[in-house]
């Protein structure tokens, strides 16, 4: 395949494939060819149809769409938290915040799943780096009813909602307000998003600080000497985490890393296998880098 970009703002681009092409803007002969409209109709149609299959009523299917399009107003005050019910939870209620992105975390974390484990890999202890609402912690509860999880979160307001999504499942799941860094201590952090929050260097002005705990850390806080599953998510604080990994990386049988620039996914694997473990890019999401340790990694290739 072959792109041909023409200029810039209101130019044409075509892509042009053997025996045929088309534009993404109407031709200049009088034949209108529709395959880039079908395919992203089609496209926003199977979107469309996953939103309306994550929940179990339709009632929370016309809140979830209704929310998806209405704009906050910085001229009223924030409205309550909505109730939600997931199918993917048996059912249960889930609270997301209007005009926030609560919306798109819901739809990332119950139609993408790019936060799950191997499907074969026995799981008792998992460790959430990166909770945000805790959608993905209730999601672990849903799908493994024996183990214990810990949510790890550095921003009070997401940690509260997080608290209220997580609490069925409160005899074995916790949420612990603080950042997941290289080692113990204290961190600034700043973002405009409610997904978007990163740690940031102590000169760049990071309006907000929180508690930080190393990986070696968490894992004792979970009380455990090794962690059967950890989900990393940390806005960018990866690359300064992975670093070390080499001091706890024996405690962790499995790990799923989420990439941001200008961490690379090659670093993220280069530095992820000089501290003893196996991994492969995922493919259903590019970012993300799948761990081992050998053992595992051995126990479920022969499955």
């Amino acid at each position: 395949m072959r792109c041909a970009r023409e200029g810039r703002l209101g130019s044409r681009t075509t892509i042009e494939y053997p025996n045929y092409s088309y534009r993404n803007r109407r031709p200049t002969s009088g034949v209108q060819d529709y395959s880039l409209n079908f395919h992203t109709l089609i496209s926003r149609t199977r979107r469309a149809f996953q939103q309306m299959a994550m929940f179990s009523d339709g009632r929370s299917c016309l809140r979830y769409m209704r929310m998806r399009v209405r704009r906050p107003s910085p001229n009223r005050a924030p409205l309550p938290a909505l109730q939600l019910k997931v199918r993917a939870i048996n059912g249960q209620r889930v609270f997301c915040r209007p005009g926030t992105t609560d919306f798109s975390v819901l739809y990332e974390t119950f139609c993408g799943r790019y936060h799950l484990p191997p499907a074969d890999l026995k799981i008792r202890t998992i460790l959430d780096l990166g909770s945000n609402i805790g959608l993905t912690i209730a999601h672990y509860a849903s799908l493994y009813p024996e183990a214990r999880v810990l949510g790890i979160e550095m921003d009070p307001g997401n940690a509260e909602v997080c608290r209220s999504n997580i609490a069925p499942y409160a005899g074995r799941c916790e949420v612990l307000v603080a950042a997941a860094w290289k080692e113990d201590g204290e961190i600034s952090y700043g973002g405009d998003t409610e997904w978007g929050f990163r740690i940031t260097p102590e000169s760049g002005g990071g309006s907000c600080r929180a508690r930080a705990f190393s990986v070696s850390s968490l894992i004792d806080q979970l009380g455990t000497s090794c962690v059967d599953f950890v989900k990393m998510d940390i806005e960018g604080a990866e690359r300064e985490v992975l670093a070390d990994a080499g001091k706890w990386s024996g405690r962790v049988r499995c790990l799923k890393v989420e990439v941001h620039p200008p961490y690379t996914v090659a670093a993220c694997v280069r530095d992820l296998e000089c501290a003893g473990m196996r991994c492969e890019v995922q493919q259903n999401h590019f970012g993300c880098v799948l761990a081992w340790q050998p053992e595992v990694w051995s126990a479920l290739r022969c499955r």
